[in-house]
């Protein structure tokens, strides 16, 4: 009789599973993807963006290897949820 695999643990439920090239984003993809006619955002305005509590940007995520970066999918909300330029 063939043996069954187990059903595999899909364990806590926040953990972050990576599932897609192009999914995760580095400061400096963050920072291209909202650049400015002057050229690509500064890292310091990203971080006061971060730090504001009105329109917060998304929070980074830690990876096992300490890289920082952001979910795309987060980004894209966020920016979808800005108000419109009157």
């Amino acid at each position: 009789m063939p043996r069954k695999n187990p059903t595999p643990n899909p364990g806590p439920s926040n953990v972050v599973q990576l599932t897609t090239v192009g999914e995760w984003l580095t400061v400096d993809d963050v920072c291209e993807l909202l650049r400015t006619p002057d050229g690509p955002l500064s890292r310091k305005t990203l971080d006061k963006w971060r730090a504001r509590a009105v329109a917060p940007f998304p929070a980074p995520r830690r990876l096992p290897n300490r890289s920082v970066r952001f979910l795309r999918a987060d980004v894209a909300a966020w920016l979808d949820a800005l108000p419109l330029a009157a």
